[in-house]
């Protein structure tokens, strides 16, 4: 009886061993490694990231190597930044680099960013991609990017915004709280005040980024989103509630509305 316990135990890890251990002759694809102006992309941080001037040439230097069992051809490099899951700048040069299996090939580009001032400013996280004929990615390489562009670009623009709207929101519901026109129900005020505290959230990733004081990666900026948004809705749900008579001006306008009987 234990011995087929043991058999049956053997052949189960057997089968799940040779489950994640790919076969022989598999495609392992394409491995990049790149650099910026002689910086390599893997080397860059908050304190020393890849800088890109849009008013002067830049040199981007490939290392493309094929683990695969085919040729792989590379039709377009991509660098691009992302910031909230929003693509703020792309760039896309067409290369035509054609990789055989087991072979690494080296090549050396100039890239016209002109165009970047007008796009993006601050630290950016970014990644450069690979991309075969049908614009599916072979391979990438993440970044952090100090971009000199111009903060009236579409990026700064865009913070801009979200810090107007952000100012509008806090207003109403600072407003509203001094004329007691709050709603009496505790989750609800803390609703009214949700709203203003994940755009002050957004308005910090976006100026902080901007003005180069930390890169806003995925775990930093939603980090800033939910403690801003917790502390706006506890303070709303903490605000004293209206007196008697008095409550949501929304409240108001629908019983206003309501035909008379």
């Amino acid at each position: 009886m234990h011995a087929r316990r043991f058999l049956g135990a053997g052949a189960v890890a057997l089968v799940t061993l040779l489950s994640l251990t790919p076969p022989a002759g598999a495609k392992l694809g394409l491995r990049v490694r790149a650099s910026i102006d002689g910086r390599s992309l893997s080397s860059s941080s908050s304190a020393h990231p890849i800088r890109l001037h849009p008013d002067r040439p830049t040199i981007l230097e490939l290392t493309v190597t094929n683990d695969g069992d085919g040729p792989e051809i590379v039709q377009t490099v991509r660098l691009e930044g992302r910031v909230i899951g929003l693509t703020f700048y792309a760039y896309d040069t067409a290369v035509g680099l054609s990789v055989a299996p087991g072979t690494t090939e080296e090549r050396r580009y100039s890239l016209d960013l002109s165009g970047l001032k007008g796009q993006a400013t601050g630290l950016i996280p970014s990644h450069l991609k690979l991309l075969d004929q049908a614009r599916h990615e072979l391979a990438s390489q993440s970044t952090l990017v100090d971009v000199r562009g111009s903060w009236h670009s579409v990026y700064g623009w865009f913070g801009f915004g979200i810090a107007v709207i952000t100012g509008v929101l806090l207003l109403s519901a600072l407003l509203a709280l001094a004329r007691h026109r709050l709603s009496p129900n505790r989750f609800a005020r803390g609703l009214q005040f949700l709203a203003p505290g994940v755009g002050l959230g957004l308005t910090l990733v976006f100026g902080l980024s901007v003005a180069r004081v930390f890169a806003p990666r995925a775990g930093t900026w939603v980090t800033i989103l939910l403690i801003c948004a917790a502390a706006f809705f506890l303070g709303g749900f903490l605000t004293p509630a209206p007196e008697e008579g008095e409550g949501d001006d929304f409240e108001d306008l629908l019983a206003q509305a309501r035909p008379a009987t």
